[in-house]
């Protein structure tokens, strides 16, 4: 099996994103580092909301939840009616006394009905195990997140030169494939003189016409132009 330094950039250029995974995975089990495992995914069971109604009836200083709203209403209308007669009273402390002297004052605050969603006893002790095992799965999950990302820095330091090579190899080919199109340009204008244009295009990017580089790019254009050349053949 071939290791990663072995690959040319036409090599690379070749490969796709599946192929360079597979390649960093060679390269990690050549250099010890764990192959990276499938990503957590944290997935929990679904919490119920509440399936009852209780009915709070009461002020600020006294509460009583009943089952039935009619009964709610019965004890909130008499407690009303009772303090509308001035038989409710609280005590309130004597103003400048002690905490302990206390004097009777008119309570004249209706009371009301507050309806309250709540679980009844048997899904509450379901929703309970529900959370629970919804924290189990949880402290799972960041264990299982915790061994992931040390496998991913330890594979990054693997990978981090293939998959910069892999970017090069692309960047350098798009780059060429622009060269290209704009050498063919040049031709046109040149009135396809090749070494004319040749000379023209490395003289506007400063290059020596010489050079590999322009090869490089003559024979990228010449390649278009033949795939051009057989599609009007095709054509015709």
């Amino acid at each position: 099996m071939k290791r990663a330094h072995e690959y040319t950039e036409a090599d690379l250029l070749e490969m796709d994103s599946s192929d360079i995974a597979k390649l960093i995975d060679i390269e990690c089990m050549h250099e010890g580092a764990p192959l990276l495992p499938p990503e957590p995914v944290l997935e929990l069971p679904p919490v119920q909301g509440p399936d009852a109604t209780t009915f709070r009836v009461g002020g600020k200083y006294a509460t009583f939840i009943f089952r039935s709203p009619e009964v709610a209403a019965e004890v909130t209308s008499f407690v009303n009616k009772l303090m509308d007669a001035g038989e409710m009273v609280e005590h309130a402390r004597v103003p400048g006394a002690g905490y302990s002297d206390q004097m009777i004052r008119q309570k004249t605050e209706h009371i009301e009905i507050s309806p309250n969603e709540v679980y009844s006893s048997a899904l509450g002790a379901e929703v309970t195990a529900v959370l629970a095992a919804r924290k189990d799965l949880k402290d799972a999950h960041e264990s299982a997140t915790r061994l992931y990302d040390e496998a991913t820095n330890l594979r990054e330091s693997v990978a981090g030169d293939i998959t910069d090579r892999w970017q090069d190899a692309r960047n350098n080919d798009r780059r060429l494939e622009s060269n290209a199109h704009e050498f063919g340009r040049y031709v046109v204008l040149a009135e396809n003189d090749i070494d004319a244009a040749r000379t023209f295009f490395a003289h506007a990017h400063d290059i020596a016409a010489d050079l590999t580089s322009m090869d490089e790019i003559l024979a990228r254009w010449k390649a278009k132009q033949a795939e051009i050349d057989a599609d009007e053949v095709a054509a015709t």
